[in-house]
């Protein structure tokens, strides 16, 4: 088997000393041994920062860091400091009281290399500790499993109660995980947060096996986002939304449109846009029109202070597409424009 893909691995640490060691044993035992191991301890006051200085003494591999003064800075702002040391194409993701299977970085890597388009991975998951998780687990396992390579994995993360239950089982190329958001209001639904950004125009690749062992404990985080109020999370999902929106106004529009085009074949749509984003628009009404049935009829609605005739032309060329109607209101002069497609 080839090394050439390095993967970083990320262990973000606070006072679980009785855990760690197991945790950080199932990294240096790992069959497939291109990689590296960033560790940063969020202000221990336990005994971890010493085990960890054991293990980053003994390997080669593994780094330590901390945060200023030994500051507690929370999960997101370590996986941030952990990012910025990080060399690996990929990177990978072991709380400090999980561990993984000694082939888990071998089966990501046979993976990824079958599955190109992949860019986050996860895998199949074992509790361990105490069992009041397991059905949910099983559950939201399964539903990741039947719909594997499917971007409506989104609809998935889009439930009240369902996200993966620990990063322990996440792999994702480190030049994607470098474009989210990390601003979650609750700290204990980062993944959920994370995963619904990057899930929402992109398959979710799965490896069916049970290669991490998650431990479940009152102090654990999937303890944490199980015990959150319903209330919050549609306040949580809300505000994803909304940052899914800002960050992809045309695809967060598009995934809405799919589901209320079954129900309509005369459909009006608006867009507010400008000359900028015409050749984005140009895109999204060339997916509608692919995608229609022969009876629908489209009339689109401009809003915009500017378009040129070229983009015009542009947009009269998907009449070879599908027939439909196009008109320009200019909100600067208030002329309506109307150009129609036959």
């Amino acid at each position: 088997m080839n090394n050439d893909i390095k993967f970083s691995i990320i262990v973000t640490s606070y006072n679980y000393e009785q855990y760690i060691r197991e945790s950080l044993d199932s990294i240096a035992n790992q069959t497939y041994d291109n990689y590296e191991v960033i560790i940063v301890d969020d202000g221990s006051t336990d005994n971890s920062l010493d085990i960890i200085k054991s293990y980053v003494h003994k390997y080669p591999k593994f780094y330590l860091y901390t945060h200023e003064n030994h500051g507690n800075k929370g999960l997101a702002e370590s996986i941030k400091l952990a990012l910025s040391k990080a060399k690996g194409e990929y990177t990978c993701f072991l709380e400090s009281d999980d561990y993984w299977a000694k082939n888990y970085l071998e089966e990501k890597y046979k993976y990824i290399n079958t599955h190109k388009n992949n860019k986050l991975i996860i895998n199949d998951i074992s509790s361990i500790g105490e069992n009041y998780l397991d059905s949910y687990i099983n559950t939201v396992i399964s539903m990741f499993r039947n719909k594997q390579n499917e971007t409506s994995q989104f609809d998935i993360l889009n439930m009240n109660n369902f996200t993966i239950p620990t990063l322990s089982c996440v792999m994702i190329k480190k030049s994607i995980i470098e474009t989210l958001d990390f601003n979650c209001h609750i700290p204990a639904l980062l993944n959920w947060w994370l995963l619904r950004q990057y899930a929402f125009n992109n398959p979710i690749g799965f490896v069916d096996k049970k290669i991490t062992f998650c431990r479940i404990h009152k102090k654990s985080n999937n303890t944490e986002y199980y015990k959150s109020e319903e209330n919050d999370k549609k306040i949580f999902i809300e505000k994803s939304n909304n940052l899914i929106k800002k960050k992809h106004p045309f695809l967060y529009f598009l995934n809405k449109y799919s589901k209320f085009k079954k129900s309509c074949t005369h459909i009006n749509i608006c867009f507010g846009i400008d000359d900028n984003y015409a050749e984005y628009m140009g895109v999204t009404i060339l997916s509608i029109l692919k995608n229609a049935k022969k009876e629908d009829s489209y009339n689109f609605y401009v809003l915009t202070d500017y378009i040129n005739d070229i983009t015009k032309e542009k947009l009269n060329s998907l009449k070879k597409v599908k027939n439909f109607s196009i008109y320009y209101i200019n909100t600067n002069m208030h002329k309506y424009e109307n150009i129609v497609l036959s």
